[in-house]
């Protein structure tokens, strides 16, 4: 059969949900034990996991390989770390089916999973599994196993290096090497799917390089082409034809902040009254602080036929009090490629836990993994009928009253113990009876504007403990408004558009014995009363660190429309 060809988009996330497969149906008990029995080393929140599988006759999958591995799990290389996105929590387990086609999972963590299924005859089935802990036991219907696919495609190297690629692929234990002369690679025996691969270089001077969106279908080859890798730290922007600098002003004449703000993702709006879109694609654009030094970026949104782009630049400093400081945007260069990623700029590292720009769009209210986590973790469940709304960088959610956005197990970022800041974007004229969510971790920490117009956010900590918003805030204007909030350990604070509106005494570690998702646009455990209406844009989490009031300013300043902070020059 031809090989065929697919549209491919270079990501900057870890895992696509799986499509066209069989999904995790209903949470059920199971009556039958099979003899085959896997142990996981879960703990006490651990649930077992159990299925059968055939053939299309209806014969049972004899001694098949069953494969569980966590959503954003990579195969180990000889030639770098295998830690695509960093460490995820989860299960790592196989198992055996039995002479009936049965499986047993013990004690597997709750998580999100690809599940793969084969046999010793190129057939096999990927199931992708949310394990939420809500059963201590979850069945699978009975599926059937299908003809496998290939994927093929080779990998370019940049000039000056000699090495080997090795392409891995995310949730299966799986890699292959490039051919030493043609950089060529097959990855054979793929359930049908839809997968994220990635390319990672034995020279670490190379930059990994994910390929998502990449279909695998039965008895067929999907060739993906010829993808290019680049050397982000070797780049010589003096070989960049155009650039220009951008001015970040934080004194009484620009954003009025005081106090210096370390590794800040600066938002740099461009559009045709400050930059030539005929002149660039978005994949040449580089970023340099005034010593020369390379800045990671993201873009989020590029629209030449708009004239319209937004892209965070990562900065080790932004000075407070300063009018003289300035970062240099190049571009124009032909062939450069493209170094996006959003893991550079909202890194965990930096304290971020869960970052969404809900600006992704679908046909349906079903699809997972749809709103991508700028951290790299926790993409979020499509719930949102709407379709993209307006935002405060690029587009935003719209919700209806019965909208929502969910991450169903959330990393261990999202769970701060010691302390948590939040923030988001919003615009509403009303809530629900009790209420609007805008994020909730259950009842572990909320964020929700209240009935009267005015902000809450609180924590529990054994008990529910809370801050509002000062007398007289009314959030209800059907006007953009930023609200953020930090626990620190000891005190509670909420901000509206910058400002510090109140702050109450808190103490104690967060507790999350009761909450079984994250989620945007309602309550967390489900509780009726607080489903939000309105748009919602650039919702951040930060685990345990607690954002200065310099910080939270500058966000502020640097996202809301009319911002003084920044003044491009030639």
């Amino acid at each position: 059969m031809k090989p065929r060809s697919v549209p491919i988009r270079i990501g900057k996330y870890a895992a696509s949900a799986a499509s066209g497969v069989l999904a995790l149906l209903a949470i059920l008990h199971c009556a039958q034990n099979p003899a085959e029995v896997a142990q996981g080393g879960g703990g006490s929140e651990a649930v077992a996991l159990v299925g059968s599988f055939e053939y299309p006759d209806h014969q049972p999958v004899i001694r098949g390989s069953v494969r569980l591995r966590p959503r954003l799990f990579l195969s180990d290389t000889a030639a770098g770390s295998a830690a695509g996105t960093g460490a995820q929590a989860g299960t790592v387990i196989d198992a055996v089916t039995d002479s009936t086609g049965a499986f047993r999972m013990d004690s597997v963590q709750r998580g999100d999973y690809f599940l793969e299924i084969s046999d010793s005859a190129s057939r096999g089935l990927l199931i992708p599994c949310t394990l939420t802990g809500d059963s201590a036991e979850v069945k699978l219907e009975p599926a059937a196993l299908q003809p496998t696919g290939v994927v093929t495609g080779s990998i370019v190297a940049p000039e000056g290096f000699a090495g080997r690629t090795y392409i891995q692929i995310y949730g299966l234990d799986r890699q292959v090497k490039t051919d030493s002369a043609t950089g060529r690679f097959r990855m054979e025996d793929l359930p049908a799917g839809t997968y994220t691969l990635r390319a990672v270089y034995s020279a670490p001077a190379v930059d990994p390089r994910e390929i998502d969106s990449v279909l695998a279908n039965p008895l067929d080859t999907t060739d993906i082409g010829a993808v290019r890798l680049a050397s982000f730290e070797n780049e010589n922007y003096a070989a960049w034809p155009l650039s220009r600098r951008i001015y970040v002003n934080t004194s009484a004449a620009g954003a009025n902040v005081a106090g210096n703000v370390d590794d800040f993702p600066l938002l740099v709006r461009l559009n045709k009254d400050n930059f030539d879109f005929s002149r660039s694609a978005g994949r040449d654009i580089r970023f340099a602080d005034a010593k020369g030094k390379r800045l990671r970026y993201e873009v989020e949104r590029w629209d030449s036929a708009a004239a319209a782009a937004e892209l965070w630049v990562r900065l080790d400093r932004v000075n407070g009090n300063s009018g003289t400081q300035f970062i240099t945007m190049h571009w124009g260069l032909p062939g450069a490629e493209d170094v996006t990623d959003s893991r550079q700029v909202f890194g965990a590292d930096a304290g971020f836990a869960g970052v969404w720009h809900l600006g992704e769009d679908a046909a349906d209210t079903l699809s997972a993994d749809l709103y991508k986590d700028a951290v790299g973790y926790d993409p979020a469940a499509d719930r949102v009928a709407s379709a993209p709304g307006e935002g405060v960088a690029g587009f935003g959610a719209s919700f209806n009253g019965n909208d929502y956005i969910t991450v169903p197990v959330a990393n261990p970022l999202l769970q701060p113990n010691t302390m948590v800041s939040v923030s988001a974007w919003f615009k509403a004229a009303r809530t629900a009876s009790l209420g609007a969510n805008i994020l909730s971790m259950g009842d572990s920490y909320n964020l929700r504007i209240n009935p009267n117009g005015s902000g809450r956010f609180s924590i529990f900590n054994g008990e529910a403990i809370g801050v509002e918003t000062a007398k007289g805030v009314n959030l209800l204007d059907s006007a953009w408004h930023h609200l953020a909030a930090t626990y620190d350990g000891a005190t509670l604070s909420i901000y509206v558009d910058g400002r510090l509106s109140a702050k109450s005494a808190g103490k104690g570690l967060i507790d999350y014995r009761f909450w079984p998702a994250f989620v945007m646009g309602r309550h967390g455990n489900r509780k009726p009363g607080y489903e939000f209406t309105g748009n919602l844009d650039q919702v951040e989490v930060s685990g345990d660190v607690s954002r200065s009031a310099d910080w939270i300013k500058l966000a502020y300043e640097n996202q809301r429309a009319g911002s003084k902070l920044m003044e491009f020059r030639p």
